[in-house]
């Protein structure tokens, strides 16, 4: 039996269908390939753009403060990526914002300390974010990487033992109790309103390892305008005039405030006087005489916060008064012994440290630590008391104890007991 070939109308029908097959199976994949790499398709990947402004860290807390700021360019941004390296390890932090519309900036604070644990404080160098882009398709997609901070740890000398380093000379400046070689903490810069608030920058100085550390509190809220108030483009909250077409709509005049001293011997009160001018209020203080201090009195302070005319004392402790004089009562009088008598007995005999005496008090008076001489004796020295002991039986004397152990008192000599050293001199 003859063979015979495929015709070649055969061949050629067979061929076509093998590359209609194989084009099919190729645009299947091709067309799968299309679909899905058309969701990432967007020029909001191009458009939106963000910034980060600045970046603070403090060092002592781990905690580094964030400003990120968004420019101009459409689309839909709802979060960042932050990007934390320090040259060999890299750590990335994801933060989601809510309606971050074109021109607004957010600020975060972040631990690094916890979501940076891979590397140390000292070594992060460099910090950048990235956007995170919503698309028209609800994907979530990332934008272009900002530029970033970098050499954010640079001026810190420390060792790999987080310590200073032995030759470190720009250590050892400051300690956490003395911050005295650093410049000082405190408000700095221009001051501004924002938000009818008085802000200002405020400078943190901490320690860390000897170095001193300055973060910076942008725009630190340093006083609040109350209602009626605003905050002017120099700082500061000024009233907001009132309108009006007469005085009276200004308010009622009359005194305000607690009495006050005009000068030594004049008490005033301030006066109120409200008035229209030009259809604005105007108020106009003044502070009136009250009362006019006679004779000695002079004007002075009161508790209460309030003045009043009064006769001043010469004295509050002896301490005021001259040599030879006490206070008594305000005023300084010519001191006179508060005590005088003779003594009854002595003892120890012959040495004399104890006496007792009719005339020394026994409830009324405490004379422990006031002093006492013996005129006409034998003891010429100015003596002090350091006990002065009440009877405990019915028709015994009182009795004091002297500060010296041996004296030359004697039975039947005089004493007399002074509140000052005055009689001593």
């Amino acid at each position: 039996m003859r063979k015979r070939g495929l015709s070649s109308v055969v061949t050629t029908i067979i061929l076509i269908l093998l590359i209609l097959v194989a084009i099919a199976a190729v645009w299947a994949v091709v067309n799968n390939l299309i679909v899905k790499g058309s969701a990432d398709v967007s020029l909001r990947k191009l458009t939106v753009d963000v910034d980060l402004s600045s970046v603070i860290i403090d060092y002592a807390t781990g905690i580094a403060t964030l400003k990120i700021s968004r420019n101009v360019g459409e689309g839909e941004a709802i979060g960042v990526k932050i990007i934390v390296s320090d040259g060999k390890n890299t750590e990335v932090i994801t933060k989601y914002i809510e309606n971050f519309d074109e021109y607004e900036s957010r600020t975060f604070e972040i631990n690094l300390s916890a979501e940076a644990s891979s590397m140390r404080l000292v070594d992060i160098e460099k910090i950048t974010i990235v956007p995170i882009i919503i698309l028209e398709s609800g994907k979530e997609v990332l934008g272009q990487e900002d530029t970033g901070i970098k050499n954010i740890n640079k001026g810190l000398s420390i060792s790999d033992n987080e310590g200073p380093e032995e030759n470190d000379t720009s250590g050892g400046e400051c300690t956490d109790l003395d911050l005295s070689d650093c410049e000082p903490a405190g408000w700095t810069g221009t001051i501004s309103c924002l938000n009818n608030n008085v802000v200002q920058d405020y400078q943190i100085v901490s320690c860390f390892y000897g170095l001193c550390l300055y973060n910076l509190q942008e725009d630190k809220v340093k006083e609040t305008c109350s209602t009626g108030y605003a905050c002017t483009e120099s700082g500061q909250c000024v009233e907001i005039p009132q309108t009006c077409t007469s005085d009276p709509e200004c308010g009622t005049d009359g005194h305000v405030g607690n009495l006050k001293c005009i000068n030594i011997t004049t008490v005033g009160r301030d006066y109120q006087n409200f008035s229209c001018i030009s259809q604005l209020c105007e108020l106009n203080t003044i502070t009136l005489p009250i009362e006019y201090c006679i004779g000695e009195q002079v004007c002075g302070a009161q508790p209460g916060g309030s003045a009043a005319c009064f006769t001043p004392l010469e004295c509050s402790s002896n301490a005021d008064c001259d040599p030879g004089e006490v206070c008594d009562g305000g005023s300084c009088v010519i001191e006179m012994e508060l005590n005088s008598g003779t003594i009854n007995s002595i003892w120890p005999f012959f040495i004399g440290e104890y006496f007792d005496s009719s005339g020394l008090p026994t409830i009324e008076e405490d004379y422990t630590g006031y002093y006492i001489i013996f005129p006409f004796s034998d003891e010429n020295r100015c003596m002090k008391i350091t006990e002065h002991v009440y009877p405990n039986k019915t028709g015994a004397y009182a009795y004091v104890r002297l500060n010296e152990s041996i004296t030359n008192i004697s039975t039947g000599d005089l004493y007399e007991v002074w509140e000052t050293g005055n009689a001593c001199l």
